[in-house]
């Protein structure tokens, strides 16, 4: 985040001069960059057995607010589902053959978002 400080000099004359000063704090927004996905493990998973993570990484941004979205529409917490506390980690536990679909993370913050490619993680 860039923090600009700014000061403003107002001069009035009217039967003598009054000067006053004000510092103005401006806080701007970096734009999103194009997330992307990571998934660990990266090989396959078996049915019932493994855990699926998927991490969300922008190289810029600030105040980023991740969505995982499958299929298109977004991800809830639920049984199979548990997202990390700022929600860039998504985890599939346990696998199941439900999971199969495409999931793509959605990175917004208030002047920009960005979506990263689709991930379809293999489950045997």
């Amino acid at each position: 985040m860039h923090h600009c400080n700014y000061t403003i000099k107002i001069n009035i004359a009217q039967n003598g001069t009054i000067s006053a000063s004000e510092n103005i704090h401006v806080t701007v927004d970096v734009p999103v960059t194009k997330p992307v996905v990571y998934t660990e493990p990266s090989a396959g998973v078996v049915e019932y057995k493994g855990n699926i993570t998927l991490k969300c990484t922008v190289r810029n941004g600030t105040r980023v607010i991740f969505q995982w979205m499958k299929n298109g529409n977004p991800i809830e917490a639920s049984t199979n589902y548990s997202l990390s506390a700022n929600r860039d980690t998504l985890s599939i536990v346990p696998v199941v053959k439900e999971a199969i679909g495409n999931y793509s993370c959605l990175a917004k913050n208030p002047v920009s978002a960005m979506q990263s490619d689709v991930i379809k993680p293999t489950i045997y």
